[in-house]
């Protein structure tokens, strides 16, 4: 899915920053526009200190925990998928970890097991019936009690998704790692397929429903039954093989770590703020080269 250099940050959450460059008489900068955003946000401080963000807002909505079990994997993933690209659904959250993964959360026990996938929910108010009968279609399982035994127990669902889901797991599985996947919106099913025909329970399938450049896309945090350093390499191009966009949570390079397609700009905001490279240095292959050829002096 080819997207522009200017929607690979969270677009519309951040509409400004005040930047303080490392010259030698440091400046203050604005930065207002997508094209300019785009070198700062996620580029892991190495091209200007972030002194001021200004975010958007929206209103407040008394969002609805949901959480529904199935006993098949491809069925949490279809019914999350036609959940997170409704557009009559006003959704928070929609995350779905296969089997056994939510088991390892012990508040939420008594509605998780080791046998079923599960989709967590925050949805409007006003779209829960909806979500359970959507739900049905897809033979998923819903409980009347959780939203209400969340409330009781004072829990943040939030805090059972993203990279929540790789720290509960590894809290019981502490030998074990993870990626960092981008699926494509139109053939992730087949590229999960692709990954449990090969490696079966040695790659648990965790996704995470996020808008990039107004599409909407599956962006997995697969947890990984890790055995040795050569395995993961071997994973990790078939990842890749499969058309699944890694951004390689083992590595301190921005290029691996998933910047890859937009690493020229934040290497020439690098140039301009940091000439002296006092910021993060060698986080970057690219500027590295840049010293190397002579292009850049420090």
């Amino acid at each position: 899915m080819a997207q522009s250099n200017t929607a690979r940050y969270d677009e519309g959450n951040v509409l400004s920053l005040t930047i303080l460059t490392m010259e030698e008489v440091p400046k203050k900068i604005l930065v207002n526009t997508k094209e300019e955003l785009v070198k700062y946000i996620h580029s892991y401080g190495i091209s200007g200190i972030i002194l001021e963000a200004r975010m958007a807002l929206a209103k407040k909505t008394e969002w609805v925990d949901v959480l529904v079990s199935f006993n098949e994997l491809e069925h949490a993933l279809l019914f999350s998928g036609e959940v997170a690209n409704s557009e009559i659904i006003k959704k928070r959250l929609v995350s779905v970890c296969e089997a056994p993964l939510s088991s390892v959360y012990p508040p939420l026990t008594s509605f998780t097991n080791e046998k079923q996938a599960t989709v967590l929910l925050q949805i409007a108010p006003e779209h829960t019936h909806h979500i359970q009968e959507l739900a049905a279609t897809y033979e998923g399982e819903t409980s009347d009690l959780f939203s209400g035994y969340v409330k009781e127990k004072q829990l943040r669902i939030t805090d059972f998704s993203w990279n929540h889901v790789t720290l509960w797991w590894l809290k019981q599985h502490s030998e074990d790692t993870y990626l960092q996947g981008r699926f494509n919106p139109v053939t992730y099913l087949d590229q999960v397929r692709q990954l449990k025909k090969r490696y079966s329970d040695e790659v648990l399938i965790h996704f995470e429903w996020i808008k990039v450049g107004g599409v909407v896309v599956p962006s997995s945090q697969p947890v990984i039954r890790f055995t040795t350093i050569e395995r993961l390499q071997e994973i990790i191009l078939s990842f890749e093989e499969f058309g699944i966009k890694v951004s390689n949570p083992h590595t301190y390079l921005l290029e691996e770590g998933g910047k890859d397609d937009w690493i020229d700009l934040i290497c020439q905001a690098k140039q301009d703020n940091d000439p002296f490279d006092l910021l993060n240095p060698g986080k970057t292959n690219r500027f590295v080269r840049l010293l190397r050829a002579g292009d850049i002096h420090v």
